[in-house]
């Protein structure tokens, strides 16, 4: 479910082994020191600007070593992206077709697409060449230029005394940096033009650059070994990060969390201000900002949005590279949960997503909005959803879809409310489940919307019925998790829903919910039955997968024990795009209908998804047997839930077919 809907109407003695390895390592080191040969450390004088490169994201991580090599071409393009990904707050694209024929590197191809670098002539980049001073201040020039052409005013006179062997096409780049302290000459007055660069001097320039040209020029606190911040420094940032209250067209209240990203600009969740008719800002003192707040701009797929105030003085959080985030790296969460103004949470990377960052640091509603930070105390990521059914199962959005999403408009929040009639989607994550009383509750996000009406379906979904209240009407509000509780099923009932917004003279699309069954006591034969007659698809992660076949194992004593639901070509491709969707809402499909049936004949049963095809087609799936390497898991009252990622298991090599498969313990 999403979060951030506090509604508050209602609320280690050496072996001879390890020696001789030291002493190799101790005449390695002799050698290095004795031939001259460079070892991966930057001079003195350039430690320090290294290290904030470093820290900063300027630097690629291959460049982090042999820092008096002579950089190339090929190298200084990937650095100036970086350069220019992070004074323009976004992300550089690679141009569709290659020019070059000696280089297929994407930092070159953007850097390209940029006007930032050009070839050598006949198809030609070079990538290996090293690259000359002047060369370098141009390419400086021509990032900034790409960054924003206002940086590159005016006019500048070359000072140097060699400024006769300055390429022409140079002169004006070279006497810009220059002027800016950027470029400087190397004694006597002298620039040397054509003269190389080592990769320790161009890092060093690029921070100059960073910090000369920057909205937001920062500072790393080191602390600890590697430039990693302290838990204690890591604290310090929730100044950059707000709570914010919600005040709704309906009346109710919501709460979510927001940051600073930018001076005056924060970034939050849509679903968090998707209502909004006024936001109140609380910081991490208690004092508040209320008015001249805009929205700059809002992607309700990507579930984003960005806001701007008139506060420039409180300092924006720096942005990391959500792309070079892994499994097992430790992660800091700042938010809001229920209420509590700024909270702190630690916990480590679960899983990376195609667009998620799965952690298991503490979310919680309230968090929605808020950051997921790294150790160096930048920006990878926007808490903004939990699975309830399970502990440590908190989600982030990666940051690098920030960078990319429009953030130019100006909208009052009346502004935004009108385009959001005209953009008027399903609800989300409509969820439909059985109380232990038997009744049903249906539950959705709520969403910008005047009221919302619900339909049921007790056959393949074909035939929907309105869901009326007991005055007949098919009106209904969001005021709770449970929206709707709703009585009356025949035993042996599968029910599915679908749930529309209505805002206006506007009607929404149907946001589907799982399936729901009600308990009762049904032979094989039944079940069968009812599979076919109910179960005939599913919808997944937006895509529809029919059902081909089923059947129900017993075992000697007549006890179910599984059931199988077979799908051919056409459906086991459509398994395949959803799962790389997410497999959350197969997972919650299969999870109700594993409960429904075991209510039934009153023990663990399996359920497995099958799909008959051949070695050769897929051979990925037979590689070592199991392909799964994670799992997710819903806690229950009456046991767990496990769900294999990416649901693929090799059943039987001699059958030669491969399953995704479930299983729910009483």
């Amino acid at each position: 479910m999403y979060l951030g809907y506090n509604n508050i109407r209602d609320k280690g003695r050496l072996d001879g082994v390890k020696m001789r390895k030291i002493i190799a390592f101790i005449i390695i080191i002799s050698i290095l020191a004795t031939t001259g040969i460079s070892i991966a450390a930057p001079s003195t004088w350039a430690s320090d600007e290294v290290e904030m490169a470093r820290q900063l994201g300027l630097v690629p991580s291959g460049l982090l070593s042999n820092y008096q090599n002579h950089i190339t071409r090929e190298e200084f393009s990937e650095m100036v992206v970086k350069l220019y990904e992070e004074l323009s707050v976004s992300i550089a694209v690679p141009i569709s077709i290659n020019p070059f024929t000696d280089t297929s590197n994407p930092e070159v191809l953007k850097a390209y697409k940029l006007g930032i670098v050009e070839g050598v002539g006949q198809g030609k980049f070079a990538p290996l060449d090293k690259i000359t001073r002047e060369q370098i201040a141009t390419m400086y020039y021509r990032t900034l230029y790409a960054v924003d052409p206002t940086l590159v005013s005016g006019s500048y006179t070359l000072g140097f005394a060699d400024r006769g062997l300055v390429s022409n096409w140079a002169a004006d780049e070279v006497a810009f940096m220059s002027a800016k302290g950027v470029i400087q000459g190397k004694g006597s007055n002298i620039f040397d033009p054509k003269g190389n660069t080592t990769r320790e001097e161009a890092i060093a320039l690029t921070v100059r650059t960073y910090q000369q040209f920057s909205k937001n020029p920062q500072t790393p606190v080191t602390s600890l070994p590697g430039g990693k911040l302290t838990s204690e420094q890591i604290g310090a940032l929730s100044d950059s990060v707000v709570q914010i209250f919600i005040e709704q067209y309906d009346g109710t209240y919501n709460t979510g969390s927001a940051f600073f990203y930018d001076k005056g600009r924060l970034a939050t969740n849509f679903h968090v201000i998707e209502n909004a008719k006024s936001i109140t800002m609380e910081y991490e003192d208690g004092s508040t900002y209320t008015g001249g707040i805009t929205v700059t701009g809002y992607d309700r797929e990507l579930d984003l949005a960005t806001l701007m105030v008139s506060d420039i003085s409180t300092p924006p959080l720096k942005l990391g590279d959500s792309s070079t985030v892994v499994k097992g790296q430790r992660v800091y969460a700042i938010g809001s949960p229920v209420g509590l103004t700024n909270s702190l949470s630690d916990g480590l990377v679960s899983a990376v997503r195609s667009d998620m960052i799965q952690v298991t640091t503490a979310i919680n509603p309230g968090n929605s909005g808020g950051v997921l930070l790294d150790e160096y105390g930048r920006v990878i990521g926007i808490t903004f959803a939990r699975i309830t059914d399970g502990d440590n199962l908190g989600f982030a959005i990666p940051i690098n879809l920030l960078k990319t999403m429009d953030k130019n408009k100006t909208l009052t929040l009346k502004q935004f409310g009108d385009e959001l009639k005209n953009l008027l989607s399903p609800p989300r994550n409509v969820y439909a489940e059985l109380s232990a009383e038997g009744t049903v509750l249906l539950s959705w996000d709520n969403m910008a919307a005047d009221y919302f009406v619900v339909f049921e379906s007790l056959d393949d979904g074909a035939t929907w019925l309105p869901v009326r209240d007991s005055n007949g009407i098919n009106k209904w509000q969001w005021y709770s998790d449970y929206s709707i509780e709703i009585e009356g099923y025949e035993p042996g009932t599968m029910v599915y829903y679908a749930v529309s917004a209505v805002r206006g003279d506007k009607i929404s699309d149907y946001g589907y919910s799982n399936y729901v069954g009600i308990t009762t006591g049904m032979t094989a034969y039944q079940i069968v039955d009812h599979l076919y007659d109910n179960m005939p698809y599913i919808v997944a992660n937006g895509k529809t997968i029919s059902f081909d076949g089923y059947d129900v194992e017993m075992s000697a004593d007549g006890t179910i024990t599984s059931i199988y639901a077979y799908v051919t070509e056409d459906n086991y491709q459509r398994f395949l795009e959803a799962e790389k969707l997410g497999i959350i809402n197969i997972a919650k499909i299969l999870k109700n209908h594993a409960i429904f049936y075991e209510e039934i004949i009153g023990t663990s049963i399996s359920i497995s998804i099958v799909y008959y095809g051949l070695y050769d087609e897929y051979p990925e799936a037979f590689e070592d047997n199991f392909m799964y390497s994670d799992s997710v898991l819903f806690s229950e009252d009456i046991g767990y839930w496990e769900v294999w990622y990416p649901l693929i298991e090799v059943v039987n090599y001699q059958d030669r077919f491969f399953s995704w498969y479930s299983y729910h313990s009483m």
